[in-house]
Order: C-alpha cells, then sequence, then structure tokens
C-alpha cells in the first residue's frame, strides 16, 4: 500500500465518521446551522433590521423575518456588500431545504 494510499483511507475515515455523527442526530444539526447561520449574520444590515440578535429559535425567526418576494429584499441586493452577499446566497440554499 503506497503512502497516498494509506493516508487518503485515513482521512476517508475521518469523513466518514463526522458524516455519521451529524446523519445520526439531524435535528441537533440543524439546529446548529441554524445558530451559526444567525451568528454570521446578525451583524449584517439585514440581521440588524430583523433583530437577529434576539433570535434563538426558528419560531423567533419566523416572529422577526416575514417572507418576501424580490422587490422586497431589493434594497439589501442593492446594497451589495461581498460578505452579505454571501450570507444571503447560504441563507436562501437552507430556508429551502428546510421549508
Amino acid at each position: 500500500m503506497s503512502i497516498k494510499s494509506y493516508f487518503s483511507k485515513i482521512f476517508a475515515r475521518q469523513i466518514y465518521l463526522k458524516t455519521q455523527k451529524w446523519a445520526s442526530n439531524p435535528e441537533a444539526t440543524q439546529k446548529k446551522v441554524f445558530q451559526e447561520l444567525i451568528l454570521e449574520a446578525k451583524h449584517t444590515a439585514f440581521g440588524e433590521d430583523h433583530h437577529f440578535d434576539k433570535i434563538k429559535t426558528y419560531q423567533d425567526f419566523v416572529k422577526q423575518v416575514p417572507v418576501r418576494d424580490y422587490e422586497e429584499l431589493k434594497p439589501y441586493v442593492e446594497r451589495f456588500n461581498p460578505h452579505e452577499m454571501q450570507f444571503y446566497i447560504t441563507f436562501t440554499k437552507l430556508k429551502n431545504q428546510i421549508l
């Protein structure tokens, strides 16, 4: 067995174990990802306007952030900030997966 093959197997095993950990407890994993997204976005204009600093649960999020169409979100998009834009893209993907 080559050294490359040896380390590939170790790496693959680590990835497998990590995946099994989050896959065996999807609810906790989803809560963790949700909290990370809220934490990351609370200092964006959108997060500040919607009081992300006070959001602790999905129910809090639903109360604070109404569903809107693009025209209602357009002012945030036009204020382009690379960090904020990456958050919107990630958040939209996650929200679509949840809903």
